[in-house]
């Protein structure tokens, strides 16, 4: 637990604690993947599996890994 001394050090604690612990900190109940990771192939295969497998091998390369909106406070 950590005593923070305002609102906005306790977000941005927070914010900096999520933004690793689901982009970088690898878990062993995921095989050694982070929880992107797996959120992004199991979005993957929805979206190859809805459309046809040409789409998902011509266009995935731009979709890989760019989640809008996932951007934590510290990086702006």
């Amino acid at each position: 637990m950590h005593d923070y001394q305002s609102v906005r050090k306790a977000e941005t604690g927070l914010s900096r604690y999520f933004y690793s612990y689901n982009r970088e900190r690898f878990h062993s109940f995921l095989e050694n993947l982070t929880p992107e990771e797996v959120y992004l192939d199991v979005m993957r295969n929805m979206i190859c599996t809805k459309y046809q497998a040409s789409f998902c091998l011509d266009n995935w390369a731009r979709f890989n890994l760019q989640t809008p909106g996932i951007v934590a406070p510290f990086q702006k």
